[in-house]
């Protein structure tokens, strides 16, 4: 979601503002004409100080009235929010796609049948004169960002068991207790292939920990899924959209264990990213409904 923007804001956008010139294309005036009384007002002090030191003055006066004004004005307030949410929504829509493009194509169509639904909740909701709320919508793109990410994850994961790496590491560490069977524990030799043993022992505690975390995901996944086509079906069957509401505000409270998961374990599975959930992901629930 947007953030909220403070006067301060508006003041350092008014500053920085780039309008779009014919055949110049976005030049940052106001900096330009800072610049500008600035060099005039550095020479005029040379030749002649009270000169210059006036239309320093005059510069600074203008410069402070144009920023309180254009900082002051609801139109230009209301295009620089534009700007902030147009580019969230660009970032939001480069890292959805970066995440849908990891996926094999089984998993990209178990996220697109999942965002159908979702999309198919909305006007449900929304009957009887009755919209959803961005609250609402904001609930249904958390679930679909969260989904999002496990099914990136959980390809990571499984590409990670099956490389292969299991029954080596296994190997390894039998061959490695062997040797150490006839090594002097105290000479250099002996205490190198015990540190490489330990490397061994870690490498396949978190090959265990990764199974483990798998499993974990696909039944979070399997429950989003459900909780969405429990929705669906709810949405149809109650005419009351306040209940449809709150059904909704309650399965995104069910999220906050499998947030606080992700984030735990986001050293273990690069993927993940704890960040909010897509601002494009509600546009496109809109645009579908």
């Amino acid at each position: 979601m947007p953030r909220d923007f403070s006067y301060w804001d508006y003041v350092k956008a008014a500053f920085h503002a780039k309008p779009d010139l014919p055949g110049l294309g976005s030049v940052p005036v106001n900096k330009l004409g800072v610049l500008g009384v600035g060099v005039l007002g550095g020479a005029a002090l040379l030749a002649a100080p009270p000169v210059g030191a006036a239309i320093w003055l005059l510069g600074g006066a203008a410069e402070l009235g144009y920023l309180c004004s254009l900082s002051s004005s609801e139109r230009f307030q209301a295009h620089i929010r534009r700007l902030e949410e147009y580019g969230e929504q660009q970032t939001a829509e480069e890292r959805k796609t970066s995440l849908l493009t990891e996926l094999s194509d089984g998993n990209r169509q178990r996220y697109e049948a999942l965002e159908r639904q979702c999309t198919e909740v909305q006007p449900q909701a929304g009957r009887e004169g009755t919209d959803m709320t961005a609250l609402h919508l904001t609930g249904l793109s958390q679930l679909l960002w969260i989904f999002l990410r496990m099914l990136a994850s959980a390809e990571t994961l499984r590409g990670y068991l099956a490389s292969g790496a299991h029954k080596e590491i296994v190997a390894q560490i039998k061959a490695l207790e062997e040797e150490l069977k006839s090594e002097d524990p105290d000479e250099r030799v002996g205490k190198s292939k015990q540190a490489t043993l330990d490397i061994l022992k870690r490498r396949y505690e978190q090959l265990k920990s990764a199974t483990k975390q798998l499993r974990f995901i696909e039944s979070e996944l399997q429950r989003i899924e459900q909780q969405v086509a429990l929705l669906k079906e709810e949405a149809l069957l109650n005419r009351d959209p306040e209940f449809l509401s709150g059904r909704i505000d309650a399965v995104t409270k069910t999220l906050d264990e499998t947030n606080e998961w992700m984030r735990s374990n986001a050293e273990l599975i690069s993927t993940l990213d704890a960040g909010p959930s897509p601002a494009v992901m509600m546009a496109a629930m809109k645009e579908g409904a």
